[in-house]
């Protein structure tokens, strides 16, 4: 299995593949692996406030506090009254959820599952560890579950995180629309030449002595005409401990610079005649 370093604008992850499998069915996977790792971190953006205040409240009243109608506030409030032990109410400080939080049980539920998911979708973890579709899949089922647990009748239309659980989002509207690719013309480039489709993954990488045990820096992009730049000889991390060790040379070069006082050679101690003129108490004697 050759092993791809697939890397993108802002997400890197590792894909374990056979190089006999075709460009375009390998295009697809990691598409497919791109997107839903973006989906599943806009979900986990949305998933601690929604067990915390909530579903979010229909657009017209989004993020009105003092102006919202008192018959509004009343009835998300009578939603959560004491008898219904699936809720509680804790209003929106930002006024963008209805307040109708889940019960403490069903809290950690979703909270527990936040960090199984975070943990899932780690850059550290993509960077160390090979992901398959069927993870993120069972990832996205996972909160499926946990949503359902703590919200049995549905989210309202007007919540978001409704339609990527339905898979009807909207993903010109996402908040990480940009990166997200389209399989059908997305491009895979491997030392700046571009992997053809209709080819196979030995056809275009066999000029590099590409085998099964490879592991192989590739980089998925938009259609372009030109191959992605490319990378820094130096990571930021790099860079910044260069600038780092390099501005306090220049420190210690400057306060050199400064001392450059020689009125020790004038001095008792520096006298190369001091030790004879000890010895022959002699002392400030001018030989002629």
């Amino acid at each position: 299995m050759v092993q791809f370093r697939v890397k993108t604008t802002t997400v890197e992850f590792l894909f374990d593949t056979s190089i006999d499998l075709g460009v375009i069915e390998t295009i697809e996977s990691l598409v497919n692996i791109l997107n839903s790792i973006l989906k599943l971190q806009r979900i986990v953006y949305l998933l601690p406030d929604l067990a915390k205040f909530g579903p979010l409240r229909p657009e017209e009243t989004r993020g009105l506090t003092e102006t919202v109608d008192k018959e509004i506030l009343e009835k998300e409030r009578q939603q959560c009254e004491p008898h219904n032990p699936n809720y509680v109410y804790n209003p929106d400080p930002s006024g963008f959820r209805t307040g109708q939080a889940p019960n403490q049980q069903c809290q950690d539920v979703l909270n527990k599952t936040t960090d199984e998911i975070n943990h899932l979708i780690n850059k550290d973890r993509l960077k160390g560890e090979p992901i398959t579709q069927q993870q993120l899949d069972d990832a996205i089922q996972t909160i499926k579950g946990a949503v359902m647990i703590a919200y049995p009748q549905g989210l309202p239309d007007c919540d978001p995180m409704k339609f990527m659980l339905d898979g009807t989002e909207d993903l010109d509207m996402c908040s990480n629309a940009k990166e997200i690719l389209d399989p059908t013309n997305a491009m895979v480039w491997f030392t700046t030449r571009q992997l053809e489709r209709g080819k196979t993954l030995k056809d275009c990488l066999a000029r590099s002595c590409v085998t099964d045990k490879s592991k192989v820096i590739v980089k998925l992009t938009k259609p372009t005409p030109h191959p992605p730049p490319r990378e820094p000889y130096m990571s930021e991390e790099q860079q910044k401990q260069m600038m780092a060790f390099y501005y306090k040379r220049q420190r210690e070069l400057e306060e050199i610079s400064k001392d450059n006082d020689d009125s020790y050679l004038t001095a008792e101690w520096a006298d190369p005649t001091q030790l004879r003129n000890k010895l022959t108490n002699q002392r400030n004697i001018d030989w002629k």
